[in-house]
């Protein structure tokens, strides 16, 4: 986080950083025991798995987007 931010916008950034976390962890686990017990355990893992693999591309495409927008930093060292 800090070689991608600002020193300015560090703080704000790293403060909603947990508050995110700490919101995500209820809202996901409110579909999980209703998955998990519909599914079973083994279910649930594959659930997962695919869930992760279909968002590879949408991460890659963000990360693509960003490489074209941020300047090349290792020219710079």
């Amino acid at each position: 986080m800090q070689s991608v931010l600002s020193p300015d916008e560090q703080q704000p950034v790293l403060t909603l950083w947990p508050a995110g976390a700490a919101l995500a962890a209820p809202v996901g686990l409110a579909p999980a025991g209703p998955l998990v017990q519909g599914v079973g355990v083994t279910g649930d893992l594959v659930v997962s798995g695919l869930l992760t693999i279909a968002l590879v591309p949408l991460a890659g495409v963000g990360l693509l987007r960003r490489r074209a927008v941020l300047p090349d930093q290792t020219e710079a060292t």
